[in-house]
Parts: structure tokens; sequence; C-alpha cells
């Protein structure tokens, strides 16, 4: 886990993100988020301790899928292909939560207002796991988890631009940051989809700024969906 600190930050996506203006400062307290994408290995033992369940997606069904790999070293790759709620109940059973829409954010982009976690240097492969050629770096897959080192945001936190989109606590409405709370957001009380952060590895340039807004029904499991998770520290 790593220690984002309490304090302001600007939250909002770029003139084009419709659904992520308008820009606007965020207070939030003081946090910690996981530094890595949950993997396929963790994932394993909360499912051998029996609170958690097998992937909806595994190896099995698709290659693009990472559980059941292991024996292709796929036991240290995000862990895809499971539900909103598969997530919620991984993070816990670690004591912990998935993240709010506004802690992801701002782990991704620490105070300065960069695009990407990096900077705001175009993505590509030297960067992060995104389609180059070909998706994955042309690998056609994720990737281990940290292991492209440009992907690191400013408090240290990996794979926050591509390998794996994130899911996130909160209710997706696109019209929530008109009226949206400038202290510890947690997202509308209802809906119908749960917001998604971050983009994958079939992900080009376009839209992979970490303002960005996406969202899918807590019921879908797809390859470029996986989570990491986050607790409140004060």
């Amino acid at each position: 886990m790593v220690d984002i600190p309490a304090g302001p930050f600007m939250m909002g996506g770029q003139p084009y993100d419709n659904d992520a203006l308008p820009v606007r400062e965020v207070f939030l307290s003081r946090y910690s988020i996981g530094k890595y994408e949950v993997t396929v290995r963790q994932y394993m033992a909360c499912e051998a301790d029996g609170a958690c369940t097998r992937p909806v997606k595994t190896y099995d069904d698709d290659s693009l899928f990472n559980y059941g790999g292991e024996d292709r070293d796929r036991d240290v790759y995000p862990i895809n292909g499971v539900t909103w709620e598969q997530a919620r109940e991984y993070c816990f059973w670690e004591g912990k939560r998935l993240p709010t829409e506004a802690e992801w954010e701002k782990a991704a982009r620490g105070t300065d207002r960069r695009m990407y976690p990096w900077g705001d240097a175009p993505p590509s492969c030297e960067y992060t796991v995104m389609y180059e050629e070909a998706p994955g770096c042309n690998t056609y897959s994720t990737s281990g988890v940290g292991r492209k080192h440009g992907d690191v945001s400013p408090y240290g936190v990996h794979d926050m631009a591509g390998n794996v989109a994130e899911w996130i606590q909160d209710w997706y409405d696109p019209n929530y940051y008109t009226s949206a709370p400038t202290r510890d957001p947690t997202g509308p009380e209802t809906g119908s989809k749960r917001v998604t952060r971050g983009r994958g590895y079939y992900s080009t340039e376009s839209g992979m700024n970490v303002g960005g807004r996406n969202s899918a029904t807590p019921d879908e499991a797809n390859a470029e969906l996986g989570f990491r998770c986050a607790m409140s520290t004060e």
C-alpha cells in the first residue's frame, strides 16, 4: 500500500471528457492505495481461504484472461475477468475496500494537474502497456504488474494508465461532477453502472488521460478490467 497524504488536488478531465467536467478542486482525507493491481496469485489466496469465488472468465475461456494461466507466468499478472462484486469481496477480505473515483485520480496524477501518471508526454509502450502496433505492446496480453517503470504516479503507484482498467467503488453518473461534493466525494447513492478508471492493453493514446471516466455494469467481467484496493487511514 502507498500512503496518500490529506490535501487538495484538481480533479477532472480534458475538454473532450464531457462527463469529467467541470474541473474542480477536491480535498481528500489521508488514505492508502495498492501500489500494484491485485494479481492472480493474490486473488487465488483469497479463493483458497473461501472468501473469493472463481473469476467469471478464466484462461480456459480465452488466453486473454490470466486466472488459470499460472504455468505461463500469469500468477504475477493482474487478475481480470472478475465482476465488481468479486473485486469488492477481495478487498473486504484484506480489510480494505475499492478506491473512490477521487482517490484513484489523485493517486494517479498527484497535485500538479498532469495528464498521465508520468507527466504530459504522449502514451507509448515506453511508458505503459497499451495498443501500439498490436495489443499489449505487441504481446496480445496484459503484463506482469509493475513491469513498465514509466507508468508510475508521483506517489509511486504503478500501472494506472494501462495494463488493465480498474473497478472503482462509486456508482457512475455522467453528470455527477456538476453537483459532487468537493470534500471526500463517494459518488452517487445509486446507479446502474460502476465507475472504472484507467485503460487496458487494448487502448490507444486517445482517452488514456487520468482524468477520463469509464463505466461498466457490475456483473461485467472482461479481459481489460481488474482492480486494486484502498483504505482510509484517518
